[in-house]
């Protein structure tokens, strides 16, 4: 009797199925002789992306947490971007720089999904939601704060146990990177909204500052999607007869820089500025 962990595999795209040789078209690949085997790295340059911003916003959360202390809001800070760049590296090996060995090696058809891109899934709300803890401590105070910690928690949790129900089931819709953004907006709403409060409330400068790195991560979002709309990524790589730049390197090309604005800008200001009360 297979194991309830093996059905995932058992999903493929129900639009556009790839096989080991189609996978080969869809997107560039190298191999690369390792020993006696050989190993099919898929998308290079995006793997390369990713990994960077994966391996940089953990160096900022990390930073974060040495630097920590005492002050919770830094803490949760470091917390919400180790989690954010373990999501991303999760995600490129299996979206990026692996997936033809995770989702189609000994297959006839390409597997749709992964654990690792499970895993990411579950990383990147929790990331989010530890975020908004995080702002919690940082804008919030009283029964607003604990509604707001208690939000985030909730929200991680339900995600996290709905996503690992949908992988074992298995049911496509429940682990879709769209279902992800749903769970996420009303979090991103309230990180907005808390951060928006504590500059009316006090007109702290970090308040301000926190203000401009959510509207610089929703520029970040607004890319990937209007870059994918507009099939850009596609018509410039026409199956190998161009160059690949695809949503998902828009995406982290952006979020690097945005990562940049954080260690730069914000996180300078989060640890000289005591939390609220």
């Amino acid at each position: 009797m297979p194991s309830p962990f093996d059905r995932l595999r058992d999903l493929v795209d129900p639009d556009a199925p790839l096989t080991p040789q189609t996978w080969r078209l869809a997107q560039p690949c190298r191999d690369i002789r390792v020993g006696s085997r050989t190993l099919v790295l898929s998308q290079p340059s995006s793997s390369f992306w990713v990994y960077l911003l994966g391996l940089l916003t953990v160096a900022v959360g990390v930073e974060c947490l040495w630097d920590a202390g005492d002050d919770v809001v830094l803490r949760w800070w470091g917390v919400g971007l180790v989690l954010w760049g373990v999501g991303a590296v999760v995600a490129g090996t299996s979206y990026q720089a692996f997936g033809f060995h995770i989702k189609c090696s000994g297959r006839a058809v390409c597997s749709w999904t992964s654990w690792w891109e499970i895993a990411y899934l579950v990383l990147q709300q929790a990331s989010l939601c530890a975020l908004l803890v995080a702002v919690a401590h940082q804008s919030a105070s009283g029964w607003v704060r604990r509604g707001l910690v208690a939000y985030a928690a909730a929200t991680a949790l339900v995600y996290a146990a709905s996503v690992l129900l949908g992988a074992l089931r298995p049911v496509r819709s429940w682990i879709t990177f769209e279902r992800m953004i749903l769970f996420s907006a009303p979090v991103f709403v309230l990180l907005v909204a808390t951060s928006a409060h504590g500059w009316l409330a006090g007109g702290h400068p970090v308040d301000a500052l926190l203000l401009g790195a959510w509207a610089g991560l929703l520029v970040c979002i607004a890319a990937f999607f209007v870059y994918e709309a507009a099939r850009i990524g596609p018509r410039l790589w026409k199956q190998g007869r161009g160059p690949w730049f695809s949503e998902n390197d828009v995406l982290h090309v952006t979020l690097i820089a945005w990562v940049v604005f954080l260690r730069e800008m914000v996180v300078p200001a989060l640890g000289g500025m005591p939390p609220g009360p």
